[in-house]
């Protein structure tokens, strides 16, 4: 689609509005200047250059038997030659007026026939202005002259000028002026209304989002500033109904996650309240699921807001030179135990280049504790989980890579979201809040870096994440 901004637009109306100026210009010129003062200024100069042509043919013709060759018309046609050199329309004409040879250099032209009374005047005064007619706003001034030869008048010399004719001119203009009129405020018309349809339709969608519609889009196909507008515009109004459905969602979301705790919580508060156990150690185990609910409902609450605040870039990091390898050993240490229990190896393969990072140390430790302890969740008996680290570009690349279970590719590109879990059936026995690689995403991302997974169902997943070597965050 060709682009045309708002200002070539801005420019073709300045156009028309010069053009329509200009002719009012033209106008106001042609009904102010006289007709007679044309004439007057072309009088010396015609009546001059006639004298001259009339000159060069009398040249021609002298030492001729002129009277024969009046009397005989084709003897004239030597004359032809002088005459078209001359570039001019032009008659040669006997006595009686009759023409006897010319050249037509401009169609269109009709000259005035020449009466007795012509001839006498120009025989008497040697000279004859007249005017002819040459078109819609064109006239001509015709000289006619004496032909002499010896001081014996053979014939008479009538030359053409077209010029303008400012009456004509007048009426002509006059009305080209008002149909330019009447056609620039057809385009004037026809620009604005092509030119506010966008501006409607954006007002439109905004009076639809003010209504509650959120996600309307503008249906605006341009490709200039307000085409960029109303992209810019839909882009909000999807983001702004994204948002809203998020937080529906998250409402949804924490009513459910808590629901389910409070539920255990109040079932052992009330079998303890109504004295329905009485074994003292059934009693303490009632009291230490309470314990352990309520625990988790605290990491519940606090890993919501280490989210929110992550989202929000209301977090600052506590950076400080790290090891990289010194760190993610230490992580993958303490849950090498539990590793060893399920009976899944734990491998570590980091370079010894990798230099000391500008990093928040503990919540690095938090995203790799999580991915570790996210495979380990999904990785059978027998299995292998391998965590690498290498340099790559202006980056380190860390890598948490299992053979476990795998994840369905449909669901790949939802596992960053908040209380995503992949087996929902076994929330519950793989405990956790769903947040924990919510929040590895947002802390990588407050670092500079970059998260992305790959996986295959039935052979395992490879999470990987980027954190760049000079601190972006």
């Amino acid at each position: 689609m060709l682009k045309i901004t708002i200002f070539w637009r801005t420019v073709l109306l300045f156009c028309a509005y010069l053009f329509l100026v200009n002719g009012t210009m033209m106008l106001f010129y042609i009904l102010t200047e006289s007709p007679e003062s044309l004439s007057s200024e072309m009088q010396k100069a015609i009546t001059s250059d006639a004298s001259t042509v009339t000159k060069k043919l009398e040249k021609e013709i002298k030492h001729k038997s002129i009277t024969e060759e009046i009397k005989n018309p084709a003897d004239f046609q030597f004359l032809k030659t002088v005459m078209e050199k001359e570039k001019r329309d032009m008659q040669i004409l006997d006595l009686s007026g009759n023409v006897i040879s010319e050249i037509h250099l401009e169609n269109g032209i009709k000259r005035k026939k020449l009466t007795e009374n012509d001839v006498k005047i120009i025989q008497a005064k040697g000279l004859l202005m007249s005017k002819g007619y040459a078109g819609l706003i064109r006239s001509t001034v015709e000289i006619a002259m004496p032909l002499k030869v010896d001081g014996k008048v053979l014939g008479l010399v009538q030359v053409s000028y077209p010029k303008t004719n400012p009456l004509r001119l007048r009426k002509v203009v006059t009305f080209a002026v008002a149909v330019e009129t009447i056609v620039v405020a057809l385009l004037a018309m026809l620009f604005s209304k092509w030119f506010t349809i966008p501006i409607r339709e954006l007002i439109k969608a905004t009076e639809q989002m003010a209504k509650g519609h959120l996600g309307y889009q503008a249906k605006i196909k341009s490709s200039d500033e307000i085409g960029d507008l109303s992209n810019t515009f839909n882009y909000m109004s999807k983001s702004l109904a994204d948002m809203t459905k998020m937080r529906r969602e998250l409402t949804a979301d924490i009513s459910h996650e808590l629901r389910s705790p409070l539920a255990r919580i109040r079932a052992s508060a009330e079998s303890l309240f109504d004295k329905v156990i009485d074994d003292e150690k059934e009693r303490e185990r009632y009291l230490q699921d309470i314990c352990e609910e309520v625990d988790d409902l605290n990491s519940l609450i606090g890993d919501l807001l280490e989210l929110s605040k992550l989202e929000l870039d209301k977090v600052n990091l506590e950076r400080s030179l790290v090891n990289l390898k010194e760190l993610i050993t230490g992580v993958v240490s303490k849950i090498n135990p539990i590793a060893k229990r399920k009976g899944v190896t734990l491998e570590i393969d980091i370079e010894n280049r990798i230099p000391e990072l500008s990093l928040d140390g503990r919540r690095i430790s938090r995203v790799i504790g999580n991915l570790v302890d996210n495979s380990l969740k999904y990785t059978n008996s027998h299995g292998r989980i391998k965590v690498t680290a290498a340099e790559k570009g202006d980056c380190v690349e860390v890598n948490v890579e299992d053979n476990g279970r795998g994840i369905p590719q449909e669901e790949l590109q939802f596992i960053f979201e908040r209380f995503y879990r992949i087996d929902k059936s076994r929330a519950r026995d793989t405990g956790g809040t769903g947040l924990g690689l919510a929040i590895a995403k947002q802390i990588i991302k407050a670092h500079g870096g970059e998260i992305t997974a790959q996986s295959k169902l039935g052979e395992g997943t490879k999470i990987t994440f980027y954190l760049p070597k000079k601190a972006k965050g």
